[in-house]
C-alpha cells in the first residue's frame, strides 16, 4: 500500500488565474457601480493625456508659416486638464481662441477666410 497524504498541493497556474479572475471581478464591479467614464478618469491609466502646449505649438507655427486656414479656421481637439479640481475638459478650438493663442502671433483672420 502506498502512503497518500491528501492532495500534493494545488498547481502554480491554478493560483494565478484564480489571483486574476479576483482582480478582473474587482474592475468590474467598480467600473459598473461608479459608472465607466468615471472610473477610467479615477485610474488616470486609460484617460487622455492634456495637449494644450502640442496644440499651442501647431498654431505658433500656423502663424509663423502664414497658414490662414490652418490658423484661422482649422478647429483643433484639445485635452485640458484643470489643476485645481484634476476634471479634464475637452473640446475644440481655433487658434484664434484664448486657450491656445499664441502670444507672439500678430497674424489676422480675414473675414471670409474660412469656408462655410
Amino acid at each position: 500500500m502506498k502512503n497518500k497524504k491528501g492532495a500534493e498541493g494545488m498547481p502554480i497556474g491554478i493560483l494565478v488565474a484564480i489571483v486574476l479572475a479576483i482582480l478582473i471581478l474587482v474592475f468590474l464591479a467598480l467600473g459598473f457601480t461608479s459608472g465607466w467614464s468615471n472610473f477610467l478618469e479615477r485610474i488616470r491609466v486609460f484617460s487622455p493625456k492634456a495637449n494644450v502646449d502640442t496644440i499651442k505649438s501647431a498654431c505658433q507655427y500656423a502663424c509663423v508659416t502664414q497658414q490662414t486656414y490652418e490658423y484661422c479656421c482649422l478647429p483643433r481637439e484639445v485635452i485640458y486638464i484643470n489643476t485645481t479640481d484634476q476634471k479634464t475638459i475637452k473640446g475644440e478650438f481655433k487658434c484664434t481662441d484664448d486657450l491656445i493663442r499664441p502670444s507672439d502671433c500678430s497674424m489676422e483672420c480675414p473675414e471670409g477666410s474660412c469656408p462655410s
